[in-house]
């Protein structure tokens, strides 16, 4: 069973390795030009609380 196991997470690793590396722009633009939909609604959350924090001044 294990030897089993171990020869799937071989053939898993192999596949993984065989993919192509991504470009650095497509990991920029992945990692910082688009967010995803919870980072947006945690921005929006955080600065929402900055915003009226700074509006009873």
């Amino acid at each position: 069973m294990a030897a089993e196991a171990e020869a799937k997470v071989a053939g898993w690793v192999q596949a993984f390795e065989a993919q192509p590396m991504p470009e650095p722009e497509d990991m920029f633009r992945y990692m910082f030009a688009e967010p995803t939909p919870a980072l947006v609604a945690q921005q929006e959350e955080l600065l929402g609380g900055l915003s009226s924090a700074g509006e009873g001044r």
